[in-house]
């Protein structure tokens, strides 16, 4: 719907309401009737301005009542109460705890008891004597994981269901746990392979976890009387064990697979071993076979694989061989499902290792293409090859995959997510609040730690600053940096580096927390190391001069210190201080800027402020797109320090290849450029600033001309509202007014339409066509096919007697605030648009805008100013004229709402501080 599409929903009440009533949003047909969906779906088929109507209906519907802001305040309300909630039930005695504070009465394998320890007190449960260990340590949960072993081996056979009697232990142990009021969980780490083992188990549980996700539907039809919620729980990390700091291994430059060599019993699954396998080969490979400390398993690697093998590793030693390599084979037995997947992998990623893996739904789903999989061995080749030989790239997509792992798969939050499930108040794994010290607050800073992944909870300053700041941020001014942290009850300190901080600067150094007490911490400068992790000594006072960081207060002796390897920006940072009220850190330098283009009526703003700010402008006037007096064109770069081409056509091209690189090149783009070729044709690398008029037709350029993202800004059009906002005419009430009328998507015959429909309920009705004819563009006559529509638009006007007297064609001319007196109400009826200035000028007037609504349009204009169809907006027309005073104020109001986003005071400003560079685009 949001992307105004036609749909088609089945009769049922929650997809009643998207659809809205009668159908007005989406066709509905009756559930389960493929007839009546296929006579839907006829219907639609061959009715396009149905689809087309249906499609503005549901995206307008979605913009009002689905868009992210909407729901965003709606989820933000209901935090705010759940807040509220909680802090009355904690002050009344249901107080929330750390996950250290749960104690928990454990049967697991040694990985995942291993994993789990860290987090909460556990209780290691035994056969004989868990009612004795109950009794004496009460726990607060059970956890129960699908356990082969079973804590040391006691509970070999007794947990998966084989017979009543090796069963008998774990069921006592159950009942126990109801009568005494403690939940109990179930984990199946081993879904959907070994479901049938223990499907009969978990029907005894409270809350049943699966490591996949189809399985869930299995385990609700094999519910016990006690279940009251299935769910799924992916496998994790456990930052304490898995982190990037230097194991006991040598480092070696090899690509590295610890794991098992299934044969035939997984055929593909060992086929894609083979591939990736043998890919790694010319790269150096290191095997460490789990089967080779188990002389009698049938699992052996194949003769053209045996050279490559090391050996067997024990569970800490291939942890330590996580570390110890860059790269890392992984393979899934499992395929299909959208959460169950190698627990090698969120291990090797803790680890600060690249992983490149078999295919699997899961991974490609919870880490999109952060952890790529490779389908053959060429793919595979391409990837080792890519980060055995760039260390630099490997470093930084092994941070990316890192941060992911911390951020949201760690045993912290695993537990976290069982343990509220199953109805305890426990607190999620969050990292640290901290304050960051400064000397003096810039503009440049305070952008970036606005926009830091986790934000300071205090900045202090010691030097004041002139104004009032404008941010969201705690900011204090203060000379005693350490004195106002310990006030705060806040403990690190953040360090500025002389760079810019990019946007996870503190959050990496926060994260290092989860698996490193440092007293300092460091970004140690990139130089081809082989860890991203490693404990040095590290004095604090030189935190900023070697890439800034973070310390400890109270600090206690012992604490290592850390640095971490990672490629930050090299940029320095504008040390400038703040001015308040304007868009530049101190003083604007005056530039001679260069203005270049074809049609320099939508640019005369911009040069006139551009003069106002002292700045020397100089004019190319181009012929045509692409025609110009280059020695004129050459001659005017050589004294220009800023090129701004309006309109990005041949303009853009030619200075794009042509600037000098000191040179400043911006360039503005409306709508024509999308449907030329000088797209393709521009350096994208010389352009410092591309400026759209409208979102959609930024994404376009996105999409189909790849210009950069990192250099694009947005910004409307200009319209001068004080010199159009005058008096209306004692007739301007009924005058429906059009501005341009070719080419032919501008829409004539519909603006004739509503013209039509209007004048059957109310006579006063007419439209006033602004602008020149077709016959006085000289391209037209090269479009013998839209001449044919004029012509049929003169044939209607004369034959029509509704029209023949209420139609009225004013011509071209410079008069518009003039004419802009009499028309009560604007149009835009166009197919597709950049931005219809006519709309801003006409609202900017005092006229009730209406526009269809084409692409792009409710990126632009309010959604109360565009209509799906021409019977919806001839309805809104009469109803906002029905009375003189109803249609004054619609039109007060949208002038009022031109005003704030469109009227130049301040969108002229904040074009030339684009085009000077004075502004960034994320400011």
């Amino acid at each position: 719907m949001a992307a105004g599409k036609a749909v088609v929903l089945s009769d049922l009440g929650p997809l009643r309401e998207m659809a809205g009533a009668d159908g007005v949003r989406a066709r509905l047909f009756e559930p389960g009737n493929a007839i009546g969906l296929a006579d839907v779906l006829e219907d639609l088929l061959s009715d396009p301005q149905q689809r087309v109507e249906l499609g503005r209906r549901a995206r307008l519907w979605t913009i009002d009542e689905r868009d992210w802001k909407r729901i965003g305040a709606t989820a933000k309300d209901a935090a705010e109460k759940g807040k509220t909630n909680l802090y009355s039930q904690e002050s009344s005695g249901s107080k929330s705890v750390r996950l250290s504070e749960v104690r928990v009465g454990i049967i697991a394998d040694p990985f995942t008891t291993a994993g789990l320890e860290p987090e909460v007190d556990l209780v290691i449960l035994r056969p004989e004597t868990w009612k004795n260990q109950l009794e004496e340590t009460p726990v607060d949960v059970l956890f129960v994981e699908s356990a082969w072993e079973g804590n040391e081996g006691s509970w070999r056979g007794k947990v998966g269901y084989y017979d009543d009697e090796s069963f008998g232990n774990l069921r006592s142990l159950l009942e126990h746990c109801r009568r005494n009021h403690v939940p109990t969980i179930f984990w199946n780490k081993e879904d959907p392979v070994h479901f049938n083992r223990f499907r009969t188990t978990a029907a005894h549980f409270d809350h049943v976890f699966t490591s996949d996700d189809g399985s869930i539907s299995a385990y609700l039809s094999h519910a016990g009387d006690h279940l009251k919620s299935v769910a799924s729980l992916p496998f994790y990390a456990q930052p304490k064990i898995h982190n990037p700091l230097s194991g006991k291994r040598d480092y070696s430059h090899t690509v590295a697979y610890a794991g098992s060599y299934y044969g035939d019993r997984y055929k593909k699954r060992s086929k894609q071993l083979q591939q990736l396998l043998s890919a790694a080969i010319p790269y150096g490979l290191s095997i460490y076979d789990r089967q080779h400390l188990n002389p009698e398993s049938p699992y052996k690697f194949p003769a053209e694989l045996s050279p490559y093998v090391r050996g067997g590793l024990t569970y800490a030693e291939t942890v330590d061989a996580y570390k110890s390599h860059p790269v890392h084979i992984n393979v899934n037995s499992v395929e299909d499902s959208g959460t169950m997947f190698s627990r090698r992998l969120f291990e090797i990623a803790a680890c600060g290792g690249a992983v490149v893996s078999g295919p699997a739904f899961g991974i490609r789903k919870m880490f999109g293409g952060i952890i790529p999989t490779a389908e053959d061995k060429g793919t595979a080749s391409i990837l080792i090859q890519y980060w055995m030989e760039n260390e630099r790239a490997r470093n930084a997509d092994a941070w990316l995959a890192m941060r992911s792992i911390f951020r949201s798969h760690t045993a912290g939050h695993r537990l976290a997510y069982a343990l509220r499930t199953a109805g305890l108040r426990v607190l999620a794994p969050q990292l640290e609040a901290y304050a960051v010290a400064t000397k003096r607050m810039t503009a440049e800073t305070l952008h970036q730690l606005e926009n830091q992944s986790v934000r300071p909870a205090l900045v202090l300053v010691a030097e004041p600053w002139e104004g009032q700041l404008e941010t969201s941020l705690n900011i204090r001014v203060s000379d005693d940096h350490e004195g106002a942290v310990r006030e705060s009850n806040l403990s690190l300190v953040g360090v500025l580096p002389a760079s810019d901080l990019d946007r996870t600067f503190f959050e990496d150094l926060l994260t290092s927390r989860k698996y490193c007490e440092w007293q300092n911490v460091r970004y140690a400068p990139y130089d081809d190391v082989d860890t991203i992790a490693s404990l040095t000594e590290i004095d604090e006072i030189n935190l900023k001069c070697v890439g800034g960081g973070m310390y400890a207060l109270n600090q206690e002796s012992g604490k290592p210190s850390l640095q971490l390897i990672r490629a930050l920006t090299s940029k320095q940072r504008d040390d400038r201080p703040v001015t308040v009220g304007t868009t530049t850190s101190g003083r604007a330098v005056k530039k001679n800027v260069l203005v270049a283009g074809h049609d320099l009526k939508f640019a005369q703003g911009i040069i006139t402020e551009l003069e106002s700010q002292g700045h020397t402008v100089l004019i190319d006037r181009w012929q045509g797109h692409s025609e110009h007096d280059e020695e004129v064109s050459r001659r005017l770069l050589a004294e220009s320090d800023i090129i701004f081409c309006e309109w990005t056509l041949g303009n853009a091209v030619w200075y794009s290849r042509n600037k000098l690189p000191n040179q400043r090149l911006v360039t503005r783009l409306h709508l024509q450029e999308i449907n030329t070729k000088y797209l393709t044709q521009i350096a994208k690398s010389a352009v410092d600033r591309f400026i759209f008029v409208g979102q959609h037709i930024a994404d376009i350029a996105f999409r189909d001309f790849g210009l950069p993202v990192s250099k694009s800004a947005v910004v409307p059009n200009y319209v001068p509202v004080d010199r159009l906002r005058r008096d209306k005419t004692d007739d301007a009430r009924f005058n429906i007014g059009i501005v341009g009328t070719v080419p032919q998507r501008k829409r004539l015959d519909v603006a004739l339409d509503v013209l039509e429909m209007l004048r059957k309920q109310d006579g006063r009705y007419k439209l006033f066509v602004k602008g020149k004819n077709a016959t006085d563009y000289p391209w037209m006559k090269d479009r013998p096919e839209e001449m044919a529509f004029y012509e049929e638009q003169d044939r209607r006007i004369s034959a029509d007697p509704l029209l023949n007297d209420a139609v009225f064609f004013d011509g071209h001319g410079e008069d518009m605030d003039k004419w802009y007196e009499k028309i009560g109400t604007v149009l835009s009826v166009s197919d597709f648009e950049s931005f219809h200035l006519t709309i801003a000028d006409g609202a900017a007037s005092g006229a009730v805008p209406a526009t269809l609504a084409w692409d792009g349009a409710d990126q632009i204009y309010p959604s109360g100013w565009i209509h799906a169809s021409v019977p919806e907006m001839v309805e809104a027309i009469i109803s906002r004229t029905l009375t003189d005073e109803l249609w004054r104020q619609a039109g007060a109001a949208a002038s009022r709402q031109a005003e704030t986003s469109f009227d130049q005071r301040h969108v002229l400003p904040e074009l030339v501080s684009q085009i000077l560079g004075t502004k960034t685009n994320q400011e």
